[in-house]
């Protein structure tokens, strides 16, 4: 009898001790802890994504940029990837602007030096540019030189005081970065007489770089405008100071008109519609590159988080629609349009709209890991208010991380299609890694990477390919969405304690724009 009552203890030790092992492995503690769509994602198909945009824009002038054929097909890859799934697919025209260059741009001096300058290092065009055929003098207006020690310290061409008791008529006129949209100095210079504009970063350390930006689609700049490096910039005033006449040579050929492109919209068949949930990303690229990091990133986590919802067959509480916004790279377009359009047509289901979370480029290869200050409680993005709820999302991307020992910093609203949402009162929050700012030190500690290169070296560039995307932080973020999506997708009841429904535009910021492309200072 003890011998058995031995042998009995002795078994139910050995299955004690089972127990814990198994409950302690890694990989069956991460499938306890994970929920239902978070682990249903793979980098492997995200990437296989990415690979099928990339081909898109390699057919396509290398670009996806709205508008364009590229971008088309991008359209019908996302409806065809969810063809055979419950999910509900539309599409929604806008009217957008597009523009291309039609032959290699050309920047040179004539006098008093002969010098070719390099696209893409020393230059690139101005989307909406003019086009044209320029030989003649610089004449720069009131550069600050050395810079400011901070940003936007020069004002530079933003007032047209700036231009009186200067001849301008037939020249060229050279303007530093700084406090103002791009279009407002190259509209001032071409109504005092100019023939092209040259607008060179402001100098300090992040804006010394060539400026790639847009003068936004509402542009109605007739004359070549280029963004220059802070350093040739320099260069010519230097030129200019010794009492010299610098004479240059400008040319841009480009297409410039209007046409239609799509957003599309995948929407579950199921789910309260009275609380709807938006994930949104832009499909399109700028005509530069392919787009990949630069939001095929954003686009290709959602595309294959909304194909495991279809094949998991998960069925929310709330009703979830994925949006693929069209032309956010020419000023947040689509989703604006998206917004103005519920608005005068179906106020009610503007009302429905219970939160929206954006992904613009989430997988930079000298990363942060940035969730953004929703609230403003850390970074003053320039908004009076943000609307209730807002903070709360960031809380749920924060909580997710920590409780999986990620690090996190906080990064400013992000001026990409998020910011329409902010505008119309709906709760909003986002993830972004980063794109042309500059690695510090202490990022460096918390993230890896290098210090003093920036986020995303192929931003805006025909490098940001696959090859331009950290799978890591990639699949950590598509995990992070899918987790934060199905908690608030199971939510029964309301989705936060407060929601202050207010006028559009109430809470645009001071400086609205989007912070990667538009000639935001």
């Amino acid at each position: 009898m003890i011998g058995q009552k031995i042998i009995y203890s002795l078994l139910c030790l050995v299955l004690a001790v089972s127990i814990v092992l198994w409950s302690c492995s890694d990989d069956d503690d991460d499938d306890q802890t994970m929920g239902m769509l978070e682990s249903a994602l793979d980098i492997e198909a995200i990437m296989a994504h990415l690979e099928q945009l990339e081909l898109i824009a390699q057919g396509n002038n290398g670009h996806r940029a709205a508008g364009s054929s590229g971008y088309d097909q991008s359209v019908s890859y996302i409806r065809e990837t969810l063809s055979n799934t419950d999910f509900i697919i539309t599409e929604q025209e806008v009217q957008v602007r597009y523009f291309e260059e039609t032959a290699p741009p050309v920047l040179e001096m004539i006098s008093p030096e002969n010098t070719s300058y390099t696209w893409g290092t020393d230059y690139v065009t101005l989307s909406y540019s003019g086009s044209g055929d320029v030989h003649s003098e610089i004449v720069f207006i009131d550069p600050m030189i050395p810079p400011g020690e901070t940003d936007n310290s020069s004002t530079d061409g933003c007032e047209e005081e700036d231009f009186q008791n200067i001849d301008l008529t037939g020249k060229i006129a050279v303007i530093q970065r700084g406090s103002c949209y791009y279009h407002i100095k190259a509209t001032y210079a071409e109504q005092n007489g100019a023939s092209a504009v040259l607008i060179f970063n402001e100098g300090q350390a992040g804006r010394q770089e060539v400026i790639s930006a847009t003068l936004t689609a509402g542009s109605e700049v007739t004359i070549p405008v280029l963004g220059l490096s802070y350093n040739l910039g320099y260069k010519l005033y230097t030129l200019t100071q010794t009492g010299q006449t610098v004479e240059m040579h400008v040319t841009v050929t480009a297409l410039d008109e209007w046409t239609v492109a799509s957003n599309i919209f995948a929407e579950t068949a199921s789910g309260n519609d009275d609380q709807v949930i938006i994930l949104g990303a832009h499909l399109d690229s700028v005509t530069a590159g392919p787009g990949i990091n630069d939001d095929g990133s954003g686009s290709a986590a959602l595309l294959e988080l909304a194909y495991q919802i279809a094949s998991l067959g998960y069925k929310p509480v709330n009703k979830i629609t994925f949006a693929w916004w069209t032309a956010e790279e020419d000023g947040l377009l689509g989703s604006e349009y998206f917004l103005a359009d519920l608005l005068a047509n179906n106020p009610a289901a503007l009302g429905r709209i219970a939160m929206y979370l954006n992904f613009d480029m989430i997988a930079s290869p000298n990363y942060i890991r940035g969730v953004q200050d929703s609230d403003q409680s850390v970074i003053d993005s320039g908004f009076e208010q943000t609307p209730p709820g807002s903070g709360d999302l960031e809380q749920s991307f924060l909580d997710y991380f920590q409780a999986r020992d990620l690090p996190t910093v906080p990064v400013g609203i992000s001026r990409s299609d998020d910011v329409s949402f902010f505008n119309y009162g709906i709760p909003s929050s986002a993830l972004a890694t980063g794109s042309a700012g500059l690695k510090s030190q202490n990022e460096v500690a918390l993230f890896g990477g290098t210090a003093g290169e920036p986020y995303d070296p192929c931003w805006h560039r025909a490098c940001d390919t696959t090859d331009n995307i950290d799978q890591e932080i990639l699949l950590q973020n598509a995990q992070a969405i899918a987790s934060v999506l199905e908690s608030y997708g199971d939510i029964q009841g309301p989705l936060f304690d407060t929601r202050t429904a207010v006028s559009p535009g109430a809470m645009s910021p001071s400086h609205a724009g989007h912070y990667h492309a538009l000639p935001l200072e």
